[in-house]
């Protein structure tokens, strides 16, 4: 199921969906420029939690071009007083709280997050 873009709903928890990252190669794969990702993130509607394909730009504090995040995410957290980010694309796990108390779970493989409080098991 693709949620770019949408939101779904689930238990009454609002799921807002951002694919692809920051365009790091000229290929034909969703990747975005800083200012499309922008422009992506002010067309979703206001979530609880949001799945994205890439974090939030700068969170890691690296300026590897295909690893630096997107400033449209970022805009979105701040907009929508997100609770929690789900990411991949780093190929690592990775559990930080942004200054706004979001938190952003960068997962690799599978894992169950508990959304009462944000504890994540590491199933694979």
């Amino acid at each position: 199921m693709d949620i770019h873009g949408t939101i779904i709903h689930k238990d009454g928890i609002r799921i807002a969906g951002f694919g692809g990252s920051h365009k790091y190669k000229d290929k034909n794969y969703p990747l975005f420029t800083q200012e499309e990702s922008k422009e992506i993130a002010a067309s979703i509607k206001e979530a609880d939690i949001l799945l994205s394909h890439t974090s939030p730009k700068g969170l890691y504090g690296t300026d590897d071009i295909a690893h630096i995040g997107l400033e449209g995410i970022s805009d979105y957290i701040n907009n929508n007083d997100v609770k929690l980010n789900i990411h991949g694309h780093f190929h690592e796990d990775s559990y930080t709280v942004m200054e706004d108390g979001t938190v952003v779970i960068g997962v690799c493989g599978a894992v169950i997050i508990h959304t009462s409080d944000y504890s994540v098991r590491k199933i694979f």
